[in-house]
């Protein structure tokens, strides 16, 4: 029996999400043509994936999948019947946003001409991204 699951995010850039990924200490795959993702036992997704968690390199039970769709923005997908942790898919797109977030800051900084200093956490729990113009 396999339910897969999707939600739709706001992440639109596929290297912010890859280094966001990483970030989180993830291996994501980078497919060329998108590709389905696998579920329970050897069920298939709909959803053809741009962006890969292979479940051997997560040590669930099911592949995550990012699927990037009209608008422009990705989506997860993945089978909830067996990667019962993310049956609440937002608390996981919630972890990997905060460094997407870093990421495309980073990316718009460097742009402007400035370089980047580091990330600081706030007491509050907000993160901080700080930055310098260059000379």
């Amino acid at each position: 029996m396999s339910f897969t699951r999707t939600q739709q995010t706001t992440m639109n850039d596929q290297g912010c999400l890859v280094d966001a990924l990483k970030e989180c200490g993830y291996k994501p795959t980078v497919n060329e043509k998108p590709t389905q993702i696998r579920g329970h036992l050897s069920e298939m997704s709909k959803e053809a994936c741009q962006v890969v968690l292979r479940k051997e390199d997560t040590g669930r039970q099911a592949d995550i999948g990012f699927s990037q769709v009209g608008d422009g923005n990705f989506s997860i997908v993945t089978d909830t019947y067996v990667n019962k942790d993310l049956s609440d898919l937002s608390k996981f797109e919630n972890q990997i946003k905060t460094h997407y977030t870093v990421s495309m800051a980073k990316k718009i900084a460097r742009k402007q001409g400035y370089t980047f200093l580091g990330v600081k956490t706030l007491k509050n729990g907000n993160t901080q991204v700080q930055f310098a113009a260059r000379a």
